[in-house]
């Protein structure tokens, strides 16, 4: 099962709002933990700007993998920029919600 606090969410990608689950329970395919537990040892390492999350910072996360050894680094990255995908489509959804919001209430946000 997943804790989907606001502390736990903060953390996973600061900003993200994710939408309220329609069930409690998610499965994770057995060939996919290893890249989710890796995840969450790196999911602190983004890149930002002034407009928010950028990616992932690739060096951070390639001297993580080096520190625990891991030997196909390469499919590792392959599978972490699948996370990181789906972590900025979901913001850049978010936002574009955010402005159709805005507009239709027809107050500014800073």
């Amino acid at each position: 099962m997943v804790d989907d606090s606001a502390q736990d969410v903060a953390v996973l990608a600061p900003g993200l709002e994710l939408p309220q689950p329609e069930q409690d329970d998610y499965e994770l395919w057995m060939e996919n933990v290893d890249t989710w537990l890796f995840f969450c040892q790196v999911q602190t390492q983004w890149r930002t700007s002034m407009a928010g999350l950028i990616g992932l910072d690739y060096g951070a996360i390639i001297a993580v993998a080096t520190l625990h050894e891991v030997e196909d680094r390469r499919q590792l990255l392959t599978e972490l920029q699948w996370i990181e995908s789906a972590i900025l489509s979901e913001l850049a959804e978010q936002a574009e919600r955010g402005k159709h919001h805005s507009k239709s209430t027809g107050k500014r946000t800073v």
